[in-house]
């Protein structure tokens, strides 16, 4: 036993609880969220397009810049809840400090990409919502969401934030679209 508490995290990952837990065991929690994704990817994409790791920017196949996009939404979503409730995005304590990123809201994101977005894009996918016509490619082999796929995926994800849940904490139902609120 290391002497800290943990909780279990909206994705089922066990979150470091309590004062003075380290920024490793932080990182840790990150590490494991993004070992949960490489999974998913290697499930939904043939490997010759999988690349073996999830790619940064820009996306290199359909499936990141299917995550890239949602990303993005989640990450506007989370800017918000933290200027709501007073907070400065820009200070965070898993991501580096850099002009113009918001450090905060990226740590806030970890626990909420798996059971939003990673999850939302499995739907689309599976469902058949998003088809290879609903992406284009770009020159030098970058791949981007096409009009029609930004506009199926964004009602998507509108509806998905209108679902509700158990919250653990407050032990309520709450809509997704909250729980960035919620949390901050």
């Amino acid at each position: 036993m290391t002497g800290h508490s943990h909780a279990s995290g909206r994705a089922g990952l066990p979150l470091p609880a309590g004062p003075g837990f380290s920024r490793a065991a932080r990182q840790s929690v990150a590490d494991r969220a993004m070992a949960r994704r490489r999974k998913v990817a290697a499930r939904t994409q043939p490997a010759a397009e999988r690349g073996g790791a999830l790619d940064r920017r820009p996306p290199l196949d359909r499936m990141n810049a299917l995550l890239s996009f949602l990303y993005t939404l989640l990450r506007s979503d989370c800017v918000a809840a933290l200027e709501g409730v007073g907070l400065d995005p820009q200070v965070g304590f898993l991501h580096a400090l850099r002009p113009g990123r918001p450090a905060l809201a990226l740590d806030l994101m970890e626990e909420l990409r798996p059971a939003v977005a990673d999850r939302l894009a499995l739907t689309l996918v599976n469902r058949e919502q998003l088809t290879a016509t609903d992406f284009e490619e770009q020159p030098g082999g970058a791949w981007y969401l096409s009009e029609s796929g930004r506009k199926t995926t964004i009602v998507a994800y509108q509806k998905r934030k209108q679902e509700e849940v158990e919250h653990r904490l407050i032990g309520q139902k709450v809509p997704v679209g909250l729980i960035p609120h919620l949390q901050a």
